[in-house]
């Protein structure tokens, strides 16, 4: 895969949230995001009510995901009610992509009119899956990041 390894910024550690129910999907992501070699954290919830005791408990310490990677169907709480929640939080700027199996355009126009920033589609070879992951890390670390909430200043904006 020449010419597709992430362009990074040195020194800097992207964090990705991963909300995934599957243990298979959950490593075969791991395994794509291995060459990353130590330039991003991984934490994988796997599913939305996780990812939500996840964000609510770092909230403060630490800073949000760079980018959030989230599953459609999961039990619990599925990646739409996820988008639902975040939309109403302090991290609603983070960014969330759905990787999904569903190539349904019910899905698809949902996921957006929720706020998803992406949607790429589960392909069946890994290969197309660690490609379709760089890609989307190189986009993500080269786009600038929007700044946090600030309620206050929304308020005043008005």
């Amino acid at each position: 895969m020449s010419g597709s390894f992430p362009r990074f910024a040195v020194g800097r550690q992207y964090r990705v949230l991963l909300i995934e129910d599957d243990g298979n999907d959950v490593e075969l992501i791991r395994r794509a995001f291995k060459d990353f070699n130590g330039m991003m954290s991984l934490h994988v919830a796997y599913n939305g009510h996780e990812a939500i005791k996840h964000l609510s408990s770092t909230a403060g310490e630490s800073a949000p995901p760079d980018l959030t990677v989230c599953d459609i169907n999961m039990p619990i709480m599925d990646g739409f009610d996820f988008l639902r929640w975040l939309k109403k939080s302090p991290q609603r700027r983070t960014p969330v992509v759905m990787l999904s199996s569903s190539l349904v355009d019910r899905d698809v126009a949902r996921a957006y009119d929720l706020g998803a920033a992406g949607y790429l589609v589960k392909p069946p070879a890994f290969d197309e899956l660690k490609s379709r992951l760089v890609a989307l890390m190189n986009f993500w670390t080269v786009n600038q990041p929007p700044p946090p909430v600030n309620e206050h200043i929304l308020a005043n904006d008005g």
